[in-house]
């Protein structure tokens, strides 16, 4: 047994030696490489209720900014605040389907989303980046905290100032 001591800690400094000039040749050691996405989803704006002027200002800036990332794509969304109108987020939506057409955007690279609820009625404009995963929703507040009240009986909810775009909405519908 004690001849076989010696025997092994020479062959377990051996062993050490021996990884140890592997590692100090990148030649002979294997790597492995994770490579992590450069970007990731850019929120180029949030905001909350606003008037149409101000809005519509807000989503010019945020289609300036995807027509100069061609290769990217925009996420917008609507969340309800706690005390939420029958039928606000789709108004919002078709205000934003009005102000698309208006400006002769690409629909394809914008998605809308219905993202929940928080405290207030707040919108997220995003910008994803080619081959970047979309940005999450995260609402705050439980539907079951919700107050539901009667629609104002607007079918849109105007992203340009100034017009009746009722007409216009007729013409376009998705």
């Amino acid at each position: 047994m004690r001849r076989r001591f010696p025997v092994l800690v020479v062959s377990c400094i051996l062993a050490v030696f021996a990884s140890a000039s592997a590692q100090s040749d990148p030649a002979k050691t294997p790597t492995l490489v994770i490579k992590k996405p450069e970007t990731a989803a850019i929120m180029i704006d949030a905001f909350g209720t606003l008037t149409a002027e101000h809005r519509s200002a807000r989503f010019d800036a945020f289609l300036q900014d995807l027509s100069h990332n061609p290769d990217s794509v925009g996420y917008v969304f609507l969340y309800c605040g706690k005390r939420c109108r029958y039928g606000e987020i789709e108004a919002h939506q078709r205000g934003i389907e009005i102000k698309i057409a208006l400006r002769n955007f690409d629909r394809s690279r914008l998605v809308v989303l219905n993202a929940g609820f928080r405290d207030e009625f707040s919108t997220e404009l995003w910008l994803v980046p080619e081959g970047i995963g979309a940005p999450r929703p995260k609402p705050t507040v439980n539907i079951r905290f919700v107050e539901f009240s009667k629609s104002t009986g607007r079918t849109f909810e105007a992203y340009d100032c100034c017009d009746d775009f009722s007409e216009i909405w007729k013409n376009i519908k998705p």
